[in-house]
């Protein structure tokens, strides 16, 4: 059995052809055709592989780019700013939700509304959208049928009251009303409202 000892400095390995010699704090010592030194990279470069399978030091990436049609699945969460340029964002999902005991469940943002037991009339005193909803959702309320009327309630406590401009009747199915969770589950503030027949 040979000696082994701790060098201080530069560490010197032979590969059959010349003394590789290692000299900066971070080289990297790596084997093609025998042992090859890599000088430390710039800050902030990662180490990647190169087209030519060696390690190489590379700019981190500035992230993903898609092209083309793209679907995300499940549950995404985007942070900070999200701008969308030269094209149209759209978010949609059309559901229809029926009242039970004046309150609304599920999620979407545009919701068409029946009465509970399709019943000529009835009051919507609540959404329940806790689930899905977050602080800044935005939803629109319609009616589902022409001759059945929801009545929005414009609610002063609770959870997923209603926060409006008095009460709103949606008697046809271009009645729309729309809030805003401006503070997550506790209210929903109205934005805006359409009487349109």
């Amino acid at each position: 059995m040979g000696n082994c000892g701790m060098i201080a400095g530069a560490f010197s390995s032979t590969s059959g052809k010349a003394d590789i010699t290692l000299t900066t704090n971070g080289d990297v010592l790596y084997y093609n055709s025998g042992r090859q030194r890599l000088a430390i990279g710039d800050e902030g470069q990662v180490l990647t592989v190169s087209d030519a399978d060696l390690p190489a030091w590379e700019a981190v990436s500035a992230g993903a780019s898609l092209s083309g049609d793209n679907t995300w699945t499940g549950t995404n969460h985007f942070e900070d700013e999200v701008s969308i340029d030269a094209g149209n964002c759209f978010t949609f999902e059309l559901s229809t939700r029926t009242i039970s005991s004046g309150v609304i469940t599920g999620n979407g943002n545009s919701i068409s509304v029946d009465t509970e037991a399709s019943a000529s009339s009835d009051d919507l005193n609540q959404a329940d959208f806790s689930g899905s909803a977050v602080t800044g959702s935005v939803f629109y309320l319609k009616a589902f049928n022409d001759g059945r009327t929801v009545v929005v309630k414009d609610g002063i406590s609770g959870t997923g009251e209603f926060l409006g401009s008095g009460d709103m009747s949606l008697d046809n199915g271009q009645d729309v009303i729309s809030f805003n969770a401006f503070y997550g589950l506790t209210n929903n503030y109205e934005c805006t409202r359409s009487d349109n027949l």
